[in-house]
């Protein structure tokens, strides 16, 4: 892996040029003579364009001395930034990479949780309706058939099962919803948007005002609405992301 080896990190960034003192004196000389609103003779027009004259030849002189700064400033700014780059790309690969480990697992365990209150909550209705069955039945037996048929139009209630998470808690650590959208069969970090035949395929089917598949239009749609509304050909889902506070 690639470090970000310092050979010479200190550079001397100068911001005006060196005769910025001169120049200053220059520009003030120029500036002398505020503008009027207007020109009312011929000797103020000459008077105003040997004016002009002056400060678009100071302009033409100078700027460069300054454009040259800057150049020279951007390049040390170029160069800043990737050094920056360069250090922490391997710890942003790490902790984006840990980051949709952490929510991929609480996803999948969020998912086997619920199947099993699902199936807990099944098997208790179940259990309910053969004891109300088993009830009017004997009923039934006893000669209370009117009894036993209205214990059979009795509604069960079975209490929403609710089981503990198995995803450990991590002091500092917790998950936002985050809606998002991919096109329908894509995979991927991407969700099959540089697919262009699934670009193709989704643009035939999907509403007006996504027909060029905007990102921005959708990922924009999905966050309002959430998953309270459905777009043709594309496929809306949610990922727990992680949250440092």
């Amino acid at each position: 892996m690639p470090t970000a080896a310092a050979a010479e990190t200190t550079v001397l960034v100068t911001l005006e040029p060196a005769s910025r003192a001169q120049l200053e004196v220059e520009r003030q000389t120029l500036l002398g003579r505020a503008l009027p609103a207007a020109l009312a003779t011929a000797e103020e027009y000459a008077a105003l364009a040997e004016e002009q004259a002056r400060v678009a030849a100071f302009i033409k002189r100078v700027e460069p001395e300054f454009d040259e700064v800057c150049t020279a400033a951007h390049k040390a700014w170029k160069r800043a930034t990737g050094l920056r780059a360069l250090f922490f790309e391997g710890l942003h690969a790490f902790n984006d990479g840990a980051r949709r480990l952490l929510g991929a697992y609480k996803d999948e365990q969020d998912r086997i949780r619920r199947d099993a209150e699902l199936r807990i909550a099944e098997d208790e209705r179940r259990e309910a309706e053969a004891r109300r069955a088993a009830e009017a039945r004997a009923l039934d037996l006893q000669g209370h058939t009117a009894l036993a048929a209205a214990v059979l139009d009795t509604d069960i209630s079975v209490p929403p099962v609710t089981l503990p998470s198995r995803v450990p808690e991590v002091r500092g650590l917790t998950y936002a919803t985050v809606w998002k959208w991919r096109i329908a069969g894509g995979s991927g970090a991407e969700g099959g948007r540089k697919d262009k035949a699934l670009r193709k395929r989704a643009a035939a089917v999907v509403p007006r005002q996504f027909l060029d598949l905007d990102d921005a239009a959708l990922t924009a749609h999905v966050t309002s609405m959430r998953n309270t509304v459905k777009v043709p050909g594309i496929e809306i889902y949610s990922e727990q992301v992680p949250v440092r506070r």
